[in-house]
């Protein structure tokens, strides 16, 4: 037997809605693979230039004439 009316939509919407979660599922997950590496590059090159300014900082120490 057919379905005709809001049955059909109710179909319809289900499907639609299924297959827009799964899209953006697939973009979330995707972002995130893009997105990780990026964010712990940045945070090694921040904590790097810390310490690098650390280090300096105490080796210009000796260079103060008294």
């Amino acid at each position: 037997m057919r379905e005709y009316g809001p049955e059909r939509l109710d179909h319809m919407f289900a499907r639609m809605a299924e297959i827009y979660e799964t899209d953006t599922r697939a973009s979330i997950r995707r972002f995130t693979a893009i997105f990780e590496p990026v964010v712990i590059l940045v945070m090694g090159v921040l904590i790097g230039a810390l310490i690098l300014s650390m280090l300096l900082a105490i080796t210009s120490i000796n260079d103060v004439a008294i």
